[in-house]
């Protein structure tokens, strides 16, 4: 089985604006740049996500196995 890791998806119902607005001011920033604090500076999207799961049901991922793909545009905690 393979499996996708997003970081945080920020175009879901969990990420309220309120709740941007909190964590962006704990780290100092704004809520864009706070969206956008990871490595590559780009935010991940639940539809990036869902493209990732597409792409790794089709022919590409067919002779893969225990793959663990994370998707969010670089973790300095992970790199």
């Amino acid at each position: 089985m393979n499996s996708i890791h997003p970081d945080a998806v920020y175009d879901t119902a969990l990420w309220t604006d309120e709740l941007l607005q909190k964590r962006a001011a704990a780290y100092d920033m704004t809520v864009e740049q706070y969206r956008r604090k990871n490595l590559l500076h780009t935010e991940v999207s639940s539809r990036d996500v869902a493209e990732l799961a597409v792409e790794m049901c089709g022919a590409l991922f067919a002779k893969t196995t225990a793959a663990q793909i994370p998707i969010d545009g670089g973790n300095e905690r992970v790199v």
